[in-house]
């Protein structure tokens, strides 16, 4: 079975030196590297944060589909062709009468 090789890359980040002791002497208590101690913290971080960013821009999606949604009610515009061709075929579909009524389920 071929073991599958991870790609890595460099980070570097200016940090106080009482933080950089601190970490030091925490991943050598847990007998790690500082990059094996750190790694997986900011990535728990890195993904907290993206799922309140993802968060964040389905609320803004749904506030502008909201107004996109009113606006096109307001416009009271007239139903263009694919949409006169969508109700065609509802209708085709769903064996809707002229009353719009359904004649008959399906």
């Amino acid at each position: 079975m071929k073991q599958q090789q991870k790609e890595f890359s460099r980070l570097e980040a200016r940090i106080g030196i009482n933080l950089h002791e601190k970490i030091k002497t925490v991943a050598k208590a847990k007998h790690l590297t500082v990059s094996s101690f750190i790694t997986p913290i900011l990535e728990e971080v890195v993904n907290r944060e993206l799922k309140e960013l993802e968060s964040q821009e389905i609320l803004n999606l749904s506030v502008r589909d909201q107004n996109n949604f009113a606006n096109a009610l307001l416009a009271n515009k007239k139903p263009n062709q694919a949409l006169k061709k969508a109700f065609k075929l509802h209708k085709k579909v769903f064996n809707v009468d002229k009353d719009s009524k359904v004649s008959k389920k399906v």
